[in-house]
């Protein structure tokens, strides 16, 4: 569809081409691969503008990803310390009571 719409100002119509398919036979082939590849040529930049912010978009993703994951591992590396630590200061404050009794 997007195809079509982009190869009708060079005359080109799907019902046509395929109501001319048996006839025109490997001639009318090489035609429409003519045509597409114009049209391709025609619409390059936009295509590779396209495909260049895609891929921007997806390293940028990749990269707060990677981020993500590196500040999760520290949060659960951090929890387990502070964990640990109040463990500790709890047993602490538990061992001061008993002594105090």
């Amino acid at each position: 569809m997007l195809f079509s719409s982009a190869a009708a100002e060079d005359g080109f119509s799907l019902g046509q081409c395929q109501a001319d398919f048996c006839r025109e036979g490997t001639d009318g082939y090489l035609s429409f691969l003519s045509l597409f590849v114009s049209v391709v040529r025609r619409y390059a930049v936009p295509l590779a503008l396209c495909a260049a912010i895609l891929v921007v978009l997806e390293l940028i993703l990749a990269f707060n990803l990677k981020t993500a994951a590196k500040y999760a591992h520290y949060s659960h590396q951090l929890g387990k310390e502070t964990l640990k630590l109040v463990a500790d200061s709890e047993a602490r404050d538990a061992r001061l009571y008993q002594q105090n009794l």
